[in-house]
């Protein structure tokens, strides 16, 4: 067992992720090599678990998801806080009456009109 085991935590936009060409392969093979030699890896990002999948599927890191609103690992979600309707339902009136466009994300998927 190796007792020097170390937890590495990557952003995703501009770190493991380029939004318009996605994870490189660089990145993936850097990421093997880390678990390889005995180590966590993972995704910590302010993004939600939907949008990060790609992301997820790619490197597949363990994964802290919308500023800590989701937490993944090998497989298996072992937090996840969403907001309550009512938050979410008077979020979406507050913003369409101001005239923006609302985007809700969750764990497993965005909604927005």
């Amino acid at each position: 067992m190796n007792t020097d085991k170390k937890a590495v935590f990557f952003d995703a936009d501009g770190t493991i992720c380029d939004i318009e060409k996605g994870v490189p392969d660089s990145a993936v093979e850097a990421i093997r090599k880390l678990r390889e030699n005995g180590h966590e890896a993972w995704l910590c990002t302010g993004r939600s678990r939907a949008f990060a999948r790609a992301i997820w599927n790619r490197s597949r890191l363990r994964m802290i998801s919308a500023c800590g609103a989701t937490i993944e690992k090998d497989g298996q979600r072992l937090y996840n806080k969403e907001m309550p309707v009512e938050v979410a339902k008077l979020s979406v009136e507050t913003l369409r009456k101001y005239g923006l466009i609302p985007v809700m994300e969750g764990a497993d998927f965005m909604y927005y009109d």
